[in-house]
């Protein structure tokens, strides 16, 4: 095995995951969101984990130009779970 081989630059892999680790986590919010919410019904207060987790999400959904973007993907993911009531820590969207 050569030398450049082995010192290969891993510039590629941190660009990669710089951009997915955000994008898997923006679409992953609203599906924790609905599994957290079928257990314990309507009304209930979510889990401080959550709330937690969803945000920066919530921040980004309200104060930034996707919002209506992150809006209408979270109002998908409502309907495509079967969900009557679209709610997130935050407030409905």
């Amino acid at each position: 095995m050569s030398e450049e081989q082995g010192r290969k630059s891993h510039a590629l892999e941190w660009a990669l995951c710089t951009v997915a680790i955000p994008v898997v986590y923006m679409l992953s919010v609203p599906w924790v969101a609905i599994f957290t919410d079928q257990p314990r019904g309507l009304g209930a207060p979510p889990p401080k984990w959550c709330i937690a987790y969803c945000e920066p999400w919530d921040w980004a959904m309200h104060y930034r130009p996707l919002s209506e973007t992150f809006g209408a993907y979270a109002q998908w993911c409502w309907k495509v779970s079967g969900h009557k009531l679209f709610t997130l820590p935050g407030g409905p969207v």
